[in-house]
């Protein structure tokens, strides 16, 4: 039997054929019964997807084919909770999985995926919105020593019950050399962790949501 990852991942339970390091795991014994479960399903392959390496996409059967350059394809089902992953590399797939396929895969959900950080405080969210590299995973994660770190990056935004909420993605801070340097004091503990394709690596923060908080509306 192939083994499954479990992790908490915009409100729902993701069940993934692959580790995913980024996401937080979840405890078996602390899945409530009415959470919507999400299934990923990752295929490595060395052959290159495409030959374009432009952004493309197109509908069939009710499933969406994202194309993001020529070595990855994102199958997002519309239908179902289900997203495959068809990547050359894991990195890539670590650098797009939550931003534009989880976009496409929300809005036909009616729900909005924003490309913001966030700090937790109470029942509060504030969330920092801007451009790529403008420094929202910077200012959280160095406000994350006084307010909880809520996401990275991404802040998914529901309606239920007549109430605007908010769920997280990642309790990770993406970060560049020069903002981990500052944040954490250590040049070659950065140099030695793994990079994604923009040359940010996960920066762990002590001041985040966890399994107890991660399923609180906010």
């Amino acid at each position: 039997m192939n083994k499954k990852y479990l992790y908490y991942l915009y409100g729902y339970i993701a069940e993934s054929n692959m580790e995913i390091e980024m996401l937080t795991p979840v405890n078996y014994s602390a899945i409530p019964d009415n959470i919507e479960r999400l299934e990923l399903m990752i295929t490595v392959t060395n052959n290159s997807i495409r030959e374009k390496t432009d952004l493309f996409y197109n509908m069939e059967n009710d499933i969406i084919n994202l194309y993001l350059g020529n070595d990855i394809k994102y199958l997002i089902y519309t239908k179902i909770n289900r997203v495959e992953v068809i990547t050359k590399s894991l990195t890539i797939m670590h650098s797009t999985l939550l931003n534009i396929p989880f976009a496409i895969f929300f809005i036909y959900r009616n729900k909005i995926l924003l490309h913001a950080s966030g700090l937790a405080d109470k029942e509060k969210i504030y969330a920092f919105s801007g451009h790529k590299g403008a420094g929202k995973s910077t200012l959280t994660g160095f406000m994350s020593e006084k307010i909880m770190l809520f996401s990275d990056d991404t802040i998914l935004i529901d309606h239920i019950g007549g109430n605007l909420t908010c769920k997280p993605g990642i309790q990770k801070i993406k970060m560049m050399e020069d903002s981990y340097v500052r944040l954490k004091g250590n040049e070659d503990e950065f140099k030695s962790m793994e990079q994604n394709i923009q040359g940010k690596v996960l920066a762990e923060v002590t001041n985040a949501l966890n399994e107890t908080n991660m399923l609180n509306d906010y």
